[in-house]
């Protein structure tokens, strides 16, 4: 049978060695928090949109200002939503679906380690990059196509 190699059957490796850190654990302190990040994009995405017309899509009806109303009213949804399930998380525990979850040293109120966590946030960040990269580029080079003129029938022509 084939055992695995022993620790100290290899003279070169160390043992007070520490094993190497995972590539999204760098312990570096990020100047915002996701929730920063998401007001700076979307507070810049209103300001330009309401200083200048200069950003507005050609061929389209919809301005990027009304681009910038949807992405913000969309992140005060959000963060609404968000805190209103933080709520019911601590303010209903007999009504969680893992009630039988034991709390354990080292891990938050889920059940996550600090790496686990980390790795969360670290792909929720470049998540929200992402998906705003995407909207705001979308709408800047496909905004015709994406929101085309749409006729008004003349009954409706008076409101």
């Amino acid at each position: 049978m084939c055992l695995p190699p022993q620790l100290n059957a290899a003279p070169h490796v160390r043992k007070d060695a520490k094993p190497a850190p995972l590539p999204y654990t760098r312990r570096v302190a990020w100047p915002l928090t996701n929730q920063q990040q998401e007001y700076v994009l979307v507070g810049g995405l209103v300001a330009a949109a309401f200083a200048t017309a200069r950003f507005d899509a050609p061929g389209t009806a919809v301005r990027l200002r009304d681009v910038a109303v949807l992405y913000l009213l969309s992140a005060i949804v959000r963060h609404a939503y968000h805190e209103y399930l933080e709520w019911a998380f601590f303010a209903f525990p007999e009504k969680r679906t893992q009630r039988d979850a034991v709390e354990r040293t080292g891990r938050d109120v889920t059940g996550r380690t600090d790496d686990e966590l980390e790795l969360i946030e670290w792909h929720d960040r470049l998540t929200a990059l992402s998906t705003f990269a995407l909207l705001v580029g979308c709408y800047v080079f496909a905004g015709a196509r994406l929101y085309p003129a749409v006729a008004v029938p003349e009954t409706y022509a008076e409101y």
